[in-house]
């Protein structure tokens, strides 16, 4: 009897002890070979493993969390990624998918949705919830902040660079080790700081770093 090829699923996730317990859970599923690293060492895992699908954590990633995705598809343009993550799905739900992720699915989610987005993502398709399908079909930049979110509807309209800056701005990064990090100049830097605040009605950089950490804590 032929038996049919088991997918290889490789987890990247920022805690190894989050990525292990990922592997265990997905192995139940005899259909899938399953292996699991850090976020950190996700582009060299691939190289050696070769899966044909990645779970990827874009939560803290290094290089920032659209930079991470944008590397990996770039020297595996074929490969299918899931982004699993804990972060906003107004914000970069869209993002990812736009930068060749298959599918974005949070960590609120149940573990037998994540078995049905894995399964359909496999097939060839793609996944979004049904909340962001119904944003995509809004006018969903106009919408009024809702407080509950940390003005999500405004770090919504950041680009990615501005994002990723915004990001590492909550993590505690000045400006010149934000450059280092982003392989920007620090003048570069200073000039999508100032986009920011624009974007988020914010007066001064103070507001700017207090509002990047409140955006960050909010993921913790």
């Amino acid at each position: 009897m032929k038996h049919s090829k088991k997918l290889k699923i490789l987890i990247a996730d920022q805690y190894s002890i989050v990525a292990e317990g990922l592997r265990l859970l997905i192995s139940k599923d005899t259909r899938y070979e399953v292996t699991a690293t850090s976020t950190e060492y996700a582009l060299s895992e691939i190289e050696r493993q070769g899966p044909d699908m990645l779970l990827l954590d874009i939560c803290n990633a290094k290089g920032g969390s659209i930079g991470v995705l944008q590397n990996i598809l770039c020297r595996f343009a074929k490969l299918k990624v899931l982004v699993f993550t804990a972060l906003v799905e107004e914000v970069y739900a869209q993002r990812t998918l736009a930068v060749g992720a298959k599918g974005f699915l949070t960590k609120a989610e149940a573990p037998e949705v994540l078995f049905q987005v894995i399964e359909t993502i496999a097939k060839g398709g793609m996944y979004v919830s049904e909340r962001v399908r119904n944003i995509a079909f809004a006018d969903w930049i106009a919408r009024p902040p809702n407080p509950s979110s940390l003005h999500s509807s405004l770090v919504v309209k950041l680009s990615n660079r501005e994002l990723e800056v915004f990001e590492l701005l909550g993590k505690g990064f000045g400006s010149k080790m934000v450059a280092k990090q982003l392989r920007l100049s620090p003048k570069t830097v200073d000039v999508h700081r100032g986009h920011i605040k624009e974007k988020l009605n914010l007066k001064n950089g103070a507001e700017l770093v207090q509002r990047a950490i409140q955006w960050d804590q909010s993921f913790r």
